[in-house]
């Protein structure tokens, strides 16, 4: 059975995104009283009756926002383009603000699609609010329904009223539409205007995010899926990272917060950077988000067509990499150029090897015999003049990202080098290509480690 898609639609500002995190009881959506802060459009899911839905929300339709720049401009298409792959329109409206001009042309455009549509009016927080909205029957969509998204006003009224039109009180759950647990997730991270949003688009296949050469035309993390070889992932588009002495505005620190959640839930993270530019320290910055949260990386060199292409010019991008990125010698690295769709499929492949690098649980004995052949290479620090550091058993205690427990016979903190060393004799014995490894000491006769990555 299909999965049913609602859309919800309306002019800037009338509290579309404050009604998709109520609906869908999250809060993955940017809230902001500001115009146009919604671009692309997002994807959520909620279930009524035991039926599960995709919600979609969208940018606000004002053809006077959309004339002030090309990224609400294009936010307005995407919006318009939503109302045809909907199966129910959620008509948003302010009840605040009363029937405006907009909300008629709005109202037009729906009329003609011949979509089902559920009028509603929006911040209508007064007990009497129902008596309020008379004026909004002139939009010619039926009865409207109050309700106050931010307050929590009259939304079962919405939800039975929702269930109603759709008529899927009495229907059985969809199997198609279940979570995939086997799903894996893909954070695509970086710089602004370093190409993340052409680069999804090139994958997917068609123009979901929006493209503009404006720098920080993505705000939200927007999610999209996508099945390749009978494997499904899920691709987050993310805000571009600015540099912390850059990110100002509330709007620009809200969705930093949110890409660095869109790594916090990835198993694997791209990187990308400007190929023809090279690296840079917020390059190096955004890395050591993806190291704090354990993350697997590919870095990405996009923008390719814009350098000569020589396997010269990529030598010497790959030592800049290397160079710089001394703390992810793990991460392989790869060119493409999302623009003319060259190598960007290639990423689905090194995506699954890195995956598959872990699905093995190390063999313990095999471990620790790594680990007794590393102090003989190279022999742990002394604790003091007196006291040699000793590494008695090891045990790997997590998979993604690659955890070990070292029992030891100090409680101090072990040098870098020598945990890198380790770090290094494992990866070499076991692989886990892509993906960082974490150490854990523990002294032998303590309950409780400490990490050191």
């Amino acid at each position: 059975m299909k999965e049913l898609r609602v859309s919800i639609i309306g002019r800037v500002n009338v509290g579309k995104s404050t009604l998709f995190n109520r609906l869908t009881r999250t809060r993955d959506a940017i809230v902001e009283n500001t115009p146009g802060v919604t671009r692309d459009r997002k994807e959520g899911r909620l279930t009524i009756s035991n039926r599960r839905i995709v919600l979609v929300d969208t940018g606000g339709i004002d053809a006077e926002v959309a004339a002030d720049s090309k990224p609400a401009d294009e936010a307005q298409k995407q919006s318009l383009r939503e109302i045809d792959n909907a199966d129910v329109l959620l008509f948003l409206v302010d009840g605040r603000s009363g029937l405006l001009p907009g909300d008629l042309e709005i109202a037009d455009k729906l009329r003609r699609t011949g979509r089902l549509v559920l009028l509603v009016v929006n911040k209508m927080e007064s007990e009497y609010a129902g008596s309020e909205n008379h004026e909004f029957f002139r939009l010619g969509l039926g009865d409207p329904i109050p309700i106050s998204s931010e307050h929590n006003v009259n939304i079962d009224t919405l939800i039975r009223a929702l269930a109603e039109l759709m008529n899927i009180r009495d229907l059985e759950p969809d199997a198609e539409t279940a979570v995939d647990d086997s799903e894996i997730c893909i954070a695509v991270v970086g710089r602004p205007n370093v190409g993340k949003s052409s680069f999804l688009n090139s994958l997917i296949g068609e123009d979901r995010h929006i493209v503009t050469d404006v720098p920080g035309t993505t705000r939200d993390s927007v999610d999209s899926i996508i099945r390749v070889n009978e494997q499904t992932y899920r691709l987050i588009d993310t805000a571009g990272l600015r540099r912390i002495g850059k990110t100002t505005r509330k709007l620009d620190k809200i969705s930093a917060i949110m890409s660095r959640r869109s790594i916090q839930r990835s198993h694997v993270t791209l990187l990308l950077l400007d190929a023809a530019e090279g690296v840079t320290a917020q390059d190096l910055k955004i890395a050591s988000y993806i190291i704090d949260e354990g993350k697997a990386c590919i870095i990405i060199g996009n923008k390719w067509d814009l350098t000569d292409r020589t396997t010269e010019r990529f030598k010497i991008l790959q030592q800049e990499i290397r160079d710089h990125y001394v703390s992810m010698p793990w991460a392989p690295f790869m060119v493409m150029s999302a623009l003319e769709s060259h190598n960007t499929l290639k990423v689905f492949s090194l995506i699954d090897r890195i995956m598959k690098s872990t699905e093995q649980p190390v063999a313990t004995a095999k471990l620790n015999k790594v680990l007794h052949d590393a102090q003989i290479i190279h022999p742990p620090p002394r604790r003091d003049s007196r006291h040699p550091l000793k590494f008695y058993y090891c045990a790997q205690i997590a998979n993604r990202p690659p955890t070990f427990l070292l029992f030891t016979n100090t409680r101090t903190e072990i040098h870098f080098s020598y945990r890198r060393f380790l770090s290094n004799q494992i990866r070499d014995a076991f692989g886990f290509e892509g993906w960082p490894i974490r150490l854990v000491f523990r002294h032998r006769h303590d309950d409780r480690g400490r990490r050191w990555d």
